[in-house]
């Protein structure tokens, strides 16, 4: 048994090649446990990166400024009429967004500074060519906090006025009622397009007979779907 297909993308230009950082700004306690950060890409940065109407990236990827220690991340993604936040607690509700990412992900670590890191969607949204796009981060420690100015652990670069509003708590019950600290720091991104589909790992044949045979292998990423295409040795694929 084989399987055919391999993993191939598409991607797109960076939007963002800075190296800047978004941190919690006030004085007192830095001890925080989980960061909220919602930003928004205008329809020109996204055209700009090589997106098109009709595009659905499945991955995007992040750039880190340090080794981060580890963590739990969730993206959420959604299209909007809105260029920036209005207000600290002009927020974007999470049941208005498609979680791209869920919660229940981990952020692996040993990375080094500048390193990209892909991480690939469980569901997609699809670009409409004219809207902006608003990107929820919601980066959480359960058990500890994060290391001193650590908060959130990708690099970043200032874009316009009031486009990212973000909020860093001692606990992780964020709600949209919190106030948060407005900036213009956007994440470096950048969106890749799977073309084909993702070759699974460790394929195993057990309870091998004459009429069956049970397979077994490790996903990729995400997928939920396979094909499967077998025959006698040697048999042509397709």
């Amino acid at each position: 048994f084989t399987f055919k297909t391999a993993y191939m993308a598409d991607c797109y230009e960076p939007i963002g090649n800075g190296t800047a950082t978004l941190g919690w700004t006030s004085s007192g306690n830095y001890q925080k446990r989980q960061c909220v950060s919602q930003q928004i890409f205008t329809a020109a940065e996204l055209a700009a990166s090589g997106l098109s109407a009709g595009d659905a990236p499945s991955t995007i990827w992040v750039q880190f400024p340090y080794n981060p220690d580890i963590r739990t991340v969730g993206i959420y993604m959604g299209q909007t009429s809105k260029t920036g936040f209005e207000s600290t607690t002009d927020w974007f509700d999470s049941e208005d967004l498609t979680p791209v990412y869920p919660e229940a992900q981990t952020l692996l670590t040993n990375a080094e500074p500048g390193y990209w890191m892909p991480l690939h969607f469980e569901n997609t949204i699809t670009w409409d060519g004219q809207s902006n796009l608003v990107i929820a981060f919601v980066i959480s420690k359960e058990d500890t906090y994060f290391n001193e100015y650590r908060d959130f652990p990708f690099y970043g670069k200032a874009h316009n006025e009031n486009n990212s509003l973000s909020w860093f708590g001692s606990t992780t019950d964020f709600s949209t009622s919190n106030t948060g600290q407005l900036s213009n720091y956007l994440t470096n991104i950048r969106f890749c397009t799977i073309t084909s589909c993702m070759t699974p790992t460790n394929l195993t044949a057990a309870t091998v007979s004459r009429t069956e045979v049970q397979l077994d292998w490790d996903r990729m990423y995400q997928e939920n779907e396979w094909t499967v295409e077998y025959g006698l040795s040697g048999f042509e694929h397709g």
